[in-house]
């Protein structure tokens, strides 16, 4: 799945930062706000790095105005 929204807009989940993730997933706005399937999604992409992380590519990936 891709993230539609934010600094990782079209990002693939297995493209960007366990803390990123991690920190969307402590966001009230957007547990509460945003379509039950993303939220499933970026928890499910969190249980697979912490059971294996092989599957996803674990450099950053650069955004716009990030050095």
């Amino acid at each position: 799945m891709k993230l539609p929204f934010g600094k990782y807009r079209d990002i693939e989940l297995c493209f960007i930062n366990s803390g990123y993730l991690k920190w969307l997933i402590d966001q009230d706005w957007f547990v509460m706000e945003r379509p039950e399937a993303e939220v499933i999604a970026v928890e499910k992409e969190l249980e697979l790095r912490d059971m294996d992380s092989s599957h996803f590519w674990k450099n950053k990936v650069r955004v716009k105005g990030e050095s």
